[in-house]
């Protein structure tokens, strides 16, 4: 018998952004959209791995002396050192940093190093740093033309609100306006996938999807009238 076959444990909550990943992914629903979880994707609706996070995975491959065993508990020492810079005190650095060290011992123990040396071998390579930050422009810009493509759709169809916050605010996410009821109509009526919140995730849209995902937004907040 398990120990704990004579405890009451209660089953806890789902949590409501993997639950909302699961049900899209089992939904069979030909354009169905996923606005859920902050990860980017492409003008087609596809993961990005950037390609200087490539080009350093091949240099690092050829590398025999490195592996992908794990960091010490407070990750690369470069890393370590840039993060205690904003220690005016030096005497406190070492009473702070063995603070950290439980911290992180609670929550992850020791990094592993791959990614903590693609992150080192771009940021102090100033070639690779410029084609890093290029890509990030690349994705920034796309988001924010989806704000625009979101906004403009909306305005078209005449849909009741102020639209304008979409292109006023900046980032991945973005709250649209819509209540609870609006966003689980949405999820159950049009399968477009959001937080009960109204948060959407822009990099979720697409020139494919972005026209759906208004007209969706449109129906919703003319038939489930609340202010927006």
């Amino acid at each position: 018998m398990s120990l704990f076959s004579e405890l009451e444990v209660e089953l806890g909550p789902p949590v409501a952004i993997f639950a909302l990943m699961k049900a899209f992914n089992e939904d069979t629903f030909e354009k169905k959209v996923n606005l859920t979880a902050g990860v980017y994707r492409t003008a087609e609706g596809k993961p990005w791995v950037l390609p200087v996070v490539r080009h350093v995975e091949r240099k690092l491959a050829d590398n025999d002396s490195l592996n992908k065993e794990y960091l010490p508990i407070l990750g690369l020492e470069s890393f370590s050192i840039a993060a205690t810079t904003v220690v005016n005190d030096p005497e406190v650095i070492p009473a702070t940093k063995s603070q950290f060290t439980l911290i992180v011992r609670g929550m992850y123990s020791s990094p592993p190093s791959h990614g903590a040396r693609i992150v080192e071998y771009v940021l102090t390579n100033p070639e690779l740093l410029s084609q890093w930050e290029d890509h990030i422009k690349t994705m920034s810009s796309r988001i924010i033309d989806m704000r625009k493509q979101l906004r403009e759709a909306l305005e078209q169809l005449d849909t009741p609100g102020n639209w304008s916050h979409l292109t006023k605010h900046i980032g991945m996410f973005s709250y649209t306006g819509l209540n609870e009821i609006q966003s689980e109509h949405m999820v159950k009526k049009h399968h477009v996938y959001l937080l009960c919140s109204g948060r959407i995730s822009m990099a979720g849209l697409n020139p494919s999807n972005v026209h759906y995902v208004a007209k969706a937004i449109h129906e919703t907040v003319s038939s489930i009238p609340s202010k927006i």
